[in-house]
């Protein structure tokens, strides 16, 4: 059985953590399973460290590629590690959030192109969890429920997405809710990371700049200017921890200077032990969805920020909901806020909440993968 692993990839770190949580589960499950990314998504080099094929399917220069290799000897092209399209028995995809009129209608366009044709040579299609809608271009509407009509399985990561799809094409047996799947993976705490400095870890989000508006454009820089000061204020050793590439590094940089405050930057390329050190973090006050899933399916409290509806069924799911704040909160409305992660009462009881939503939430996911399992026997 060959499965295709879609739109993750190893700069995201959520794209990351949704891969490794992908071919963990599957390689326990099915010990022999061949899996392939797409060749266009990573570098080899990253692919190959996890042991995937390369799936071909691009043109380049008016030539289909993947209709050239049907002519090269299949043991040829598994000794290169190359598979083509109809080879794939199944495909999963972990897009996060992608099929919306806030990405744009080419990726919901082209997917609805593609699963036509995957339906025909019997391929099985299922998106993993991940946020859907708003859906109000005329195009996208049509290109997704074509998706939809030919999708063997659809989770939607909240209620939002899930009503948005029903809004769209009514309710189909297929298309059903699961929360996000990373809370599963274990973190691994690097050797050389100091957590008696290191207590509270602030994760920027260079999309709270471009996908949002705001009456002044620089509100996020100032809003987490001013937390990373309050925070420094009562000796709570903040730190910035580092998501993803050097624009969240940059805007990192750009808040210390705003605040005039230096602390510690941790830059961590491995998203397992980006997970280790939230972990061990006392607290966390980020605008990454996948360092607040991090976060909170370890118990840590958070203080988040977000620029989709995503982030507002994340803290409900995990009964925090106060947890999310507006920019526009001024300096003494912050100050309150961070009391739940700085009075130790407080975080106590929000502790307890949160690590019982986490176990609720892991035993969701647990019960789509035996759902996906399901189908996946069908092929194996």
């Amino acid at each position: 059985m060959i499965i295709e692993i879609r739109n993750v990839g190893f700069i995201n770190k959520g794209a990351e953590l949704m891969l490794l949580a992908i071919i963990e589960k599957l390689r326990t499950k099915y010990p022999k399973i061949k899996l392939t990314m797409n060749a266009t998504d990573a570098k080899y080099t990253d692919r190959a460290k996890l042991g995937l094929y390369q799936t071909v399917r691009f043109k380049k220069y008016g030539i289909t590629w993947d209709v050239l290799l049907k002519f090269v000897p299949k043991r040829l092209r598994d000794r290169f590690g190359l598979v083509i399209d109809s080879e794939v028995d199944i495909i999963l995809d972990a897009a996060g959030f992608k099929y919306s009129d806030q990405w744009g209608e080419y990726s919901t366009v082209q997917l609805a192109k593609d699963i036509q044709r995957w339906k025909k040579q019997d391929t099985k299609y299922i998106m993993m969890p991940q946020a859907f809608g708003p859906f109000e271009s005329t195009e996208i509407k049509m290109a997704f429920t074509t998706i939809m009509n030919n999708a063997d399985l659809v989770y939607a990561r909240d209620l939002i997405s899930y009503n948005y799809i029903n809004d769209l094409i009514g309710k189909q047996d297929n298309i059903k809710m699961s929360p996000d799947f990373t809370n599963l993976l274990k973190g691994n705490v690097p050797k050389d990371f100091d957590s008696n400095n290191n207590k509270i870890c602030i994760v920027p989000n260079v999309r709270m700049l471009d996908k949002t508006s705001f009456d002044n454009p620089d509100s996020y820089q100032h809003f987490m200017a001013n937390c990373l000061k309050i925070l420094i204020k009562v000796n709570a050793k903040p730190f910035f921890l580092i998501h993803e590439g050097n624009e969240d590094l940059k805007l990192a940089k750009e808040i210390m200077s705003i605040a005039n405050e230096k602390v510690n930057i941790v830059v961590e390329s491995d998203p397992l032990k980006i997970k280790g050190i939230i972990g061990t973090c006392d607290a966390m006050i980020g605008s990454r969805f996948h360092g607040l899933v991090n976060a909170l399916s370890q118990g840590v409290p958070v203080i988040a920020t977000g620029w989709s509806h995503k982030y507002k069924m994340l803290l409900q799911d995990y009964n925090f909901p106060k947890g999310l704040l507006p920019v526009s909160l001024t300096n003494v409305e912050i100050e309150e806020a961070l009391s739940v992660i700085l009075d130790n009462n407080l975080k106590k009881v929000v502790k307890m909440n949160i690590e019982n939503s986490a176990s609720t939430q892991k035993k969701l996911v647990e019960n789509m993968w035996q759902e996906i399992y399901t189908i996946l026997d069908e092929k194996y």
